[in-house]
């Protein structure tokens, strides 16, 4: 498992490649407002909407600008088979282990895809309960609805992530209209009414017009 973790977390033997990940302020803003708490951190919304962006934007953020030691972040996507046998408390210890960490030294934990573990409620409660990890987690909307068990009762909190707005929508397009041109506001509008606001198909729609006037 060593292996699989150390390809989750390439900040952790080389430099972060990072910087080419389009920021998102807005949401990104929301997420930080949470981080000195100690409340679980879930990020809701649809499928392909930004949430596993948004996760390494964050950690991005505290190896940058908090000056965390990367050693100390975790992301995992819980949806990999090949840790389908193993469960959160496991790999935890796991990385822990790997970097000779103590359970009083605080961690950051990111967990991608969290509904796709069995019994993460009562895990991440354990996780809560010993006061050294903050954790953000990801899922869909409709998963983390559907979960009724009272073990994160009071314990967390929720972001729903939406799709870009459209000044959004012109950053991912690399797009910035002077007042001078004003005038085309329009016309970008229509565009992004037609396209929407998933983040990967505006970022492909971008790259296919590239390639198409190249």
């Amino acid at each position: 498992m060593e292996d699989i973790l150390y390809r989750y977390n390439p900040w952790w033997e080389e430099k972060h490649n990072l910087e080419s990940i389009i920021e998102r302020p807005v949401p990104l803003e929301r997420m930080k407002k949470h981080l000195h708490s100690g409340h679980i951190v879930f990020l809701t919304g649809l499928r392909r909407i930004g949430k596993t962006t948004l996760l390494k934007l964050l950690i991005k953020d505290l190896i940058q600008k908090e000056q965390v030691k990367p050693e100390h972040i975790c992301y995992i996507s819980l949806d990999d088979y090949l840790l389908s046998k193993r469960n959160i408390l496991e790999i935890v210890e796991e990385y822990r282990k790997i970097h000779k960490l103590s359970f009083r030294q605080k961690i950051f934990l990111f967990l991608d895809e969290i509904s796709y573990q069995k019994d993460y409620e009562i895990q991440l409660k354990n996780l809560y309960d010993l006061r050294t990890a903050k954790t953000y987690a990801s899922s869909s909307s409709a998963s983390i609805l559907k979960s009724r068990k009272p073990y994160l009762t009071g314990r967390s909190v929720t972001i729903e992530v939406l799709p870009l707005d459209f000044h959004e929508y012109l950053i991912f397009k690399q797009v910035k209209i002077s007042r001078a041109d004003s005038h085309l506001i329009d016309r970008y509008f229509e565009d992004f009414l037609k396209t929407g606001g998933l983040p990967e198909y505006v970022l492909f729609c971008a790259v296919t017009l590239s390639t198409l006037k190249s």
